[in-house]
């Protein structure tokens, strides 16, 4: 606090200061790391990632968080019941409007999961497979869409009583000219499994893709 009011209280002589480019960005290009590592207790790791542009407004910022959940219960669905290879799986997926000052929005998708050895690559292509299966209506149900928008109202309902999401709100507001609040009803609504295999085929299909994948030595 008391940093806070000392810098509050420099003068600023009408001066406005813009963020420069610092060069922080992601690879521009797709690209596969294999590596091994020396372990006690053997265990693979395979890491997903896609990067590229995106638009800034609610329909597809809400695209991107139903294309990310859709991701990740099917990859659960498929590796851990189907074929027991994991525990769990982590993937997400997301609009920021800029990483770094001079560029634009940027979807970002990661997708981390620790598997049965042996099963690395397989589970590279399957992670790749199911992205490309979304970005076709026809493989999203209606009730899988009807339960996640049941869940995006139910988390909106209570994030909505934390100041952390109206900071979010203004901040939205005050840097993209974006109100997410006044339409995230009304965007939500707007999500079909057409809108969401449309956002893929848009943002996720042409996007830069990556795989870093981790396999294990027995020492």
């Amino acid at each position: 606090m008391c940093i806070s009011r000392y810098i509050a209280s420099l003068p600023g002589n009408g001066r406005k200061e813009d963020a420069r480019p610092f060069g922080y960005t992601f690879t521009p290009y797709d690209y596969d790391i294999h590596f091994t590592r020396g372990m006690e207790n053997p265990q693979a790791i395979v890491y997903n990632f896609v990067s590229g542009p995106a638009e800034y407004n609610p329909d597809d910022l809400l695209s991107a968080t139903v294309f990310g959940q859709l991701l990740r219960n099917r990859l659960l669905a498929d590796l851990r019941e189907g074929r027991g290879w994991t525990y769990s799986t982590r993937a997400h997926c997301a609009i920021n409007p800029s990483i770094s000052a001079g560029e634009g929005p940027m979807v970002m998708m990661p997708t981390y999961i620790k598997v049965e050895p042996g099963h690395e690559l397989e589970t590279r292509d399957i992670v790749r497979q199911t992205i490309d299966s979304l970005c076709d209506a026809s493989n999203i149900t209606a009730d899988e869409i009807s339960s996640i928008r049941e869940f995006l109202v139910k988390n909106h309902a209570e994030v909505a009583t934390d100041n952390a999401y109206w900071l979010k709100v203004i901040k939205s507001y005050e840097r993209d000219g974006l109100d997410i609040e006044s339409e995230y009803d009304a965007a939500v609504g707007r999500i079909t499994p057409e809108s969401v295999a449309d956002f893929g085929c848009r943002v996720v299909k042409p996007a830069n893709k990556a795989s870093i994948i981790m396999s294990a030595e027995k020492n």
